[in-house]
């Protein structure tokens, strides 16, 4: 009975352009009868646009959307419609927004329950500007119809007089048109008209839709339809969204390597990494030591990480894909992540090494048709003993020990280079470049008193996570940081000495020694009863350690998941009995060793010690479902090392 009353909703749904108030007083009828949607507040009748492509591949975008309040609790959900866009190279207009009423009548909502007005911005102030809805309460059974038109693009970007809605890539179109949805949605359609010598690429990921297109005189239309979607169900720690949820790519442009000799030479057009004598002078200095090519991209690539500040302000022209010009950002030591990969690339170049800016998607995988999925901005420089082509990433480096931060490994990239490049991928960094090793020795006293030191050390993506933790706390109050975290480990700690690396030098990796003692830290009852103390995993339960918060309690999971990096966590301790103890049964751990994680922790008596070595390696960033098992059984069996309250037991000789 759902599926035919679905049906029949669909089916009712006439096209965009053939909707009338008619059609929406019918279809509200219909959703009295339809019992798939009785529990929600909120339905969306229809979601349709429009696109007209134009001969320069700018478009023209009509939308009409319909709500439905399906229970009171559907109104909180659109008490205010927003929508959002950049006046420098787009425009929003709402043309008509009507009531249905419960009674029958329709009411349009005059202008004065509609505002625009700059959005309120924090680091990044481009003149964002959005338009906002306020309808006024609607009952239950009533809906709520807008329509809007919108024509350009959400990024400011060069233009010409003439030609302010242009797109980025002159005579292009390119759209990205999610099918999930935060309401339950009776029908979703998208519908394009192209000229006849602009063929769309298209495709659709994770799932299937309605699909048809038919040549006019106009040109070629295009038509993408689904039907009854409902909320996307996320899991705990999963990837971006938009990698596994229904969504339609489409574009103009055939292949990459076309997109990537346009963000080449659109950047050499208009001058973006010419360098003044300014520059010149500061690159010759900050290299007058270097000794090695890897010194000097070091060197460079962490003065822009460090010196230019991350904070987005309009520049005028060259926002978006055109990077601002490095002259530009040298004088004023500020900009996001486009404009520190192109002062980079500057600077590079005033070195005399070959140099380009680069795209990607930070957060989301980029699927494999040339469609504009990137929203951050890095370098590329040619080695020149091997000439191949290096990543460098000043945006995500400050304070890291690493020219390319490992939390984008697994991540695709674009080049601009004048060859043309094809899509490509940030390949798995080894866990051992991101190492947390703990080794302590412990003395258990005859009172039950333990007395120990242990030495912290750290790499890459570990390194960097603890280093900021430090830098966190005024230098006065960093030691406030050890304490609480070892506080949390047992409250009676008594702390002798902390001595750490300061966390603002990156040129050795991160260390810490810690000496402690705790008083009455094993229960004697003719036996001592207690748990190590490094193999607990000192500073477990903080951010430094963000993985120990990752949810296995799924047997089975749909969709892949993503940890921060790989990592490889070694805890090493050796624990000195009392002479006149015995050390009983030791506690046994299943190993696991495979392609994408690997867990062991080995327990051992010798000479009157126990020796302890767990350690925990995640070697990549990215898990497909299928790795899940192996992941939840490494990580439980590491967890559960480290929680077994019953550890050790020594009777008296």
């Amino acid at each position: 009975m759902k599926r035919i009353i679905l049906f029949i909703l669909a089916f009712i749904i006439p096209l965009y352009a053939q909707w009338s108030t008619e059609d929406v007083k019918k279809t509200i009828l219909k959703m009295k009868e339809c019992e798939t949607f009785q529990d929600e507040g909120l339905v969306v009748l229809l979601d349709s646009t429009f696109v007209e492509i134009l001969n320069s591949g700018a478009s023209k975008k009509y939308r009409k959307e319909i709500f439905y309040i399906n229970k009171p609790s559907g109104y909180q959900k659109i008490k205010n419609l927003k929508y959002q866009y950049d006046p420098l190279t787009g425009h929003v207009e709402v043309q008509l927004v009507r009531i249905y009423r419960k009674n029958g009548e329709i009411d349009t909502l005059s202008q004065d329950h509609i505002y625009d007005y700059f959005q309120p911005a924090r680091m990044i102030y481009w003149g964002m500007k959005e338009i906002m809805i306020e309808p006024g309460f609607l009952k239950e059974g009533e809906a709520l119809e807008v329509n809007t038109f919108r024509e350009g693009f959400s990024y400011a970007l060069l233009k010409e007089e003439d030609e302010k809605f242009a797109p980025p890539m002159r005579g292009h179109f390119y759209d990205i048109v999610e099918f999930w949805v935060d309401n339950p949605t009776v029908k979703k359609v998208y519908e394009v008209l192209t000229p006849l010598h602009k063929p769309l690429n298209y495709q659709f990921y994770n799932g299937e839709v309605n699909c048809r297109s038919y040549y006019l005189d106009s040109g070629i239309q295009y038509y993408f339809s689904k039907s009854s979607l409902f909320p996307f169900k996320r899991e705990p720690n999963m990837t971006s969204i938009s990698d596994v949820a229904p969504k339609l790519l489409m574009t103009t442009t055939k292949k990459w390597e076309e997109k990537s000799v346009w963000f080449y030479q659109v950047n050499e057009d208009f001058g973006s990494f010419q360098w003044n004598d300014d520059i010149k002078k500061k690159t010759e200095e900050l290299l007058v030591n270097a000794k090695s090519e890897e010194d000097s991209l070091w060197i460079l690539n962490h003065w822009v990480a460090h010196e230019i500040r991350y904070s987005g302000v309009s520049m005028g022209e060259g926002e978006g894909y055109t990077l601002h010009k490095g002259t530009e950002i040298f004088r004023d030591k500020i900009g996001v992540c486009k404009d520190k990969a192109g002062m980079l690339v500057t600077m590079l170049r005033a070195a005399g090494f070959e140099s380009y800016a680069a795209m990607t998607m930070a957060g989301s995988r980029i699927e494999d048709i040339p469609v504009d999925q990137f929203n951050h901005s890095v370098t590329v420089v040619k080695s020149r003993r091997t000439g191949e082509y290096q990543l460098l990433d000043p945006t995500w480096v400050p304070f890291v020990r690493e020219n390319w931060s490992s939390a984008e490994q697994q991540q695709n990239y674009l080049m601009g280079v004048p060859e043309g490049a094809d899509l490509m991928i940030t390949p798995v960094s080894p866990p051992e470049n991101h190492y947390l090793k703990i080794t302590g020795e412990s003395f258990l006293q005859d009172d039950g008193s333990l007395k120990g030191k242990f030495r912290l050390e750290a790499e890459g993506q570990s390194d960097s996570r603890f280093r900021r933790y430090l830098m966190g706390y005024p230098e006065e109050k960093r030691n406030e940081f050890v304490v609480k975290s070892l506080v949390h480990m047992n409250p009676l700690i008594e702390i002798t000495k902390i001595d750490f690396l300061n966390p603002y030098n990156i040129d050795e990796p991160m260390y810490m020694d810690v000496e402690y003692f705790i008083p009455e830290y094993a229960a004697i009852q003719g036996k001592f009863i207690f748990e190590p103390f490094v193999g607990r995993f000192p500073f477990s339960e903080s951010n430094v350690n963000y993985f120990m918060r990752f949810d296995t309690g799924l047997d089975q999971r749909k969709y892949p998941f993503r940890i921060s990096s790989s990592k490889q966590v070694v805890l090493n301790e050796t624990i000195h009995i009392p002479a006149d103890y015995s050390i009983n049964k030791l506690p046994e751990f299943e190993s696991i060793d495979n392609e994408t994680v690997c867990f062991q922790s080995d327990w051992k008596k010798e000479d009157g010690c126990i020796k302890i070595k767990t350690e925990l390696k995640m070697k990549k960033r990215i898990y497909e479902k299928q790795e899940y098992p192996s992941f939840k059984k490494a990580l439980e069996g590491f967890k559960e090392s480290i929680e077994a309250k019953l550890l050790v037991e020594g009777e008296s000789k």
